[in-house]
């Protein structure tokens, strides 16, 4: 028995590798098939329907079905049928505009499904209801105009929703109810008007929630983030809005993040912001605010990073920062600001960053105080454009400006008169300081060192609309950012890539800034080296990333990642490989497998062995015991004679020839009983000896 099981151990070490070269060849031709897990990659193939090469006993064993970047233009019933045992299926960047409502019956263990870059126009519930285990669901980008109740009726476990770039306009009361494990719900680029206030309501584990790039016109009802006690990102930028009621987000007391940019908001009611203790981050650029109130920010007490650019902000109040103790970056580019009291920021001693540039500052003694004062003892970084100087002489001018302004505000105490005489005469001096400067710049004259401007912060206000305001700025963000181009040359930097295994990898770039009101994606193009069949891959991120994982890659394979921006929907078309990354996957399954058939040769060549010898000593034992039975029913056949060896045979005939042949032995025993016969086949006892003849009588000699 152990010889016949170490006979089997071995012949199975054998034909596994046979085996494994078979489920091989059984993979689709111009598919690529793996192991770890088991998986079928087509992705771009040129395919245009579902793979079926696979037998029904092999796709069971499938796990991962990559068919992205096809011409794929439908799912039928029995397309994915064998696939049972799916967990991530991938038909993104297709032509699929009709989903059977059987399509992903069979498909129970589905966990992840992407869908986006397609044609759908609408999302089919008949066919998502069998996937109960779902937790990813991608329907992005595609040209769905309005999502029914019941949509997601049976997906309680889906986690991820993407629903961005398709053309929803109204989002109904119900229609997210069942999804009550949702955490992050994408709802950018549409063209959302209306929201129920109840939209929302079920959701209390949401964490991300993205609206921008919307139409919504205002934001007054309470009701329609009350429930959202989990969440910690709002986006709601590129909208519409242009008022906030008092309380809107009085009920996210987890909320980090807080973007209401480009939506040309005209006012912030007093109470606007109120219940957002939690808050770090709050971006208000590409508005139409035209000040800053005391008090507005007051509940923002955990607030470190403020954008208050391309506004028509024309006066801050004194005390406006005054409750914001852990601000570290605070913008006010680009708006209409005439003057800004030094003490504005002097209770903010945690800032480190301060942009003032856009406001064509006359540099002044409060713009020396506001320098001082900004980031207390620790200092930090305060940009100031002067109108009268140029920006490299910013840091001269105000170095200069310490000695003058203490000698004025000495004159200040002594002269003493009103407020308003006091800046009579700065602008008088103003006005002086500009003439000396003029006439010193003048041919012939002898430039000397320049003199500091003294008095307030102040400039000459050229009368602006709000909207010509407005254009201007997005004029600028449109100059610096569309070109992506010039996005990639300027802003990108540090591309990496690490947390690379067999089959995954994560590219992180740095992107300091964004695309302002034009869309802004970026695209990781990542191809193989040293391989024949080559074709060129994208995988895309929104703007706010900074970070993608690439999948589906080749175990022990040579990679280049790239990073490149889209901007407005375009991208360079001629950019430069300078943001690229080289990687090489870790050894996987498929590696292993490479390594293990040399021993699997010898493991077959050892078996092989073993078998021959085995089966010679089996053959071998066998015919002995053939031979043994056939002598043994020789014997007992008739063909045999039995003689005694006690006594000589009594017949009178043979007593001669018997005495002579057995003269040597005597005995006078009886007679000899059965079992004291010695018997002997025929064949030995006849032989041609010579015969003994007696009385004429030829006696036939026996042989011993």
């Amino acid at each position: 028995m152990a010889a016949r099981a170490l006979l089997f151990l071995f012949f199975a070490l054998a034909v596994l590798p046979a085996v494994l070269h078979t489920a091989r060849a059984l993979c689709p031709e111009s598919c690529e098939c793996g192991r770890a897990p088991p998986h079928v990659l087509c992705a771009n193939r040129g395919l245009r329907t579902v793979p079926r090469a696979l037998p029904a006993d092999s796709a069971l064993l499938v796990r991962v079905l990559g068919l992205a970047g096809n011409f794929i233009d439908g799912v039928g019933a029995r397309d994915l049928a064998r696939y049972s045992r799916l967990t991530r299926l991938d038909l993104q960047f297709n032509r699929i505009g009709q989903v059977h409502p059987r399509a992903f019956a069979k498909l129970s263990e589905l966990r992840e499904l992407y869908l986006g870059h397609n044609l759908l126009s609408a999302v089919p519930p008949l066919a998502l209801q069998p996937l109960t285990k779902l937790a990813v669901l991608y329907v992005n980008h595609n040209v769905i105009e309005e999502l029914e109740s019941g949509t997601f009726g049976n997906l309680t476990s889906v986690t991820q929703l993407r629903l961005d770039g398709n053309a929803l306009e109204t989002l109904r009361e119900s229609v997210f109810e069942p999804l009550s494990g949702l955490v992050s719900l994408r709802l950018e680029s549409n063209r959302v008007r209306r929201v129920h206030p109840a939209a929302f309501a079920k959701l209390a584990r949401l964490q991300l929630l993205n609206l921008s790039d919307n139409q919504q016109t205002e934001l007054r009802d309470a009701r329609t983030f009350a429930r959202l006690h989990s969440l910690r990102t709002l986006l709601l930028a590129r909208n519409r809005i242009g008022h906030v009621g008092a309380g809107v987000f009085q009920d996210l007391h987890r909320l980090v993040t807080l973007s209401l940019s480009g939506n040309g908001i005209t006012e912030l009611e007093p109470e606007a912001l109120a219940g957002l203790s939690h808050l770090r981050e709050l971006a208000l650029d590409g508005n139409a605010l035209t000040e800053v109130p005391a008090g507005l920010l007051d509940p923002l007490a955990r607030l470190e990073r403020l954008d208050l650019s391309a506004n028509s902000i024309a006066r801050v109040h004194d005390g406006a920062f005054a409750q914001l103790e852990r601000l570290r970056v605070l913008a006010l580019r680009g708006n209409r600001l005439a003057s800004l009291a030094g003490g504005a920021l002097s209770t903010n001693t945690a800032l480190r960053a301060l942009d003032l540039r856009g406001n064509e500052w006359a540099c002044g003694c409060r713009a020396e105080a506001v320098k001082s004062r900004a980031g207390g003892e620790g200092g930090g970084h305060v940009a100031v454009r002067c109108r009268e100087e140029d920006e490299e002489k910013v840091e001269e001018e105000l170095m200069e400006l310490s000695d003058s302004c203490l000698e004025e505000r000495e004159e200040a105490v002594v002269q003493g008169g009103s407020a308003q005489e006091r800046e009579e005469q700065s602008t008088q001096r103003i006005n002086e300081n500009i003439q000396n400067t003029s006439a010193s710049s003048r041919p012939g004259k002898k430039r000397g060192k320049p003199r500091a401007l003294k008095g307030t912060l102040t400039t000459k206000i050229v009368p602006m609309t709000t909207q010509q305001r407005l254009d201007s700025s997005r004029q600028e963000h449109h100059y610096e950012h569309t070109d992506a181009c010039r996005f990639n040359r300027l802003h990108i930097a540090n591309v990496t890539v690490d947390e690379v295994a067999d089959s995954t990898a994560t590219v992180r770039w740095d992107a300091a800034a964004d695309g302002g009101e034009f869309a802004l994606l970026f695209r990781v193009f990542f191809d193989r080296l040293g391989d024949s069949t080559r074709f060129p891959r994208y995988a895309y991120e929104d703007g706010t990333s900074r970070a993608l994982t690439l999948r589906e890659l080749r175990p022990d394979s040579a990679y280049m990642a790239c990073v490149e921006s889209v901007v407005g929907g375009a991208p360079c078309h001629v950019a430069s490989r300078d943001h690229c990354a080289g990687f090489v996957t870790a050894a996987g399954a498929r590696d292993a497998e490479k390594k293990a058939w040399p021993m699997a040769l010898a493991a077959l060549a050892v078996s092989v062995l073993l078998a021959v010898l085995l089966g010679g000593a089996g053959l071998t034992r066998a015919l002995t015991r053939r031979r043994r039975r056939r002598r043994s029913g020789r014997i007992k056949g008739g063909g045999a004679y039995s003689f005694s060896a006690r006594t000589p045979f009594r017949t009178a005939m043979a007593t001669a020839c018997a005495s002579s042949e057995f003269s040597a032995y005597r005995s006078g025993r009886a007679l000899a009983e059965e079992g004291d016969l010695i018997q002997f086949t025929a064949e030995r006892i006849y032989n041609s000896a010579p015969a003994c003849r007696q009385d004429d009588v030829t006696m036939h000699r026996f042989s011993d």
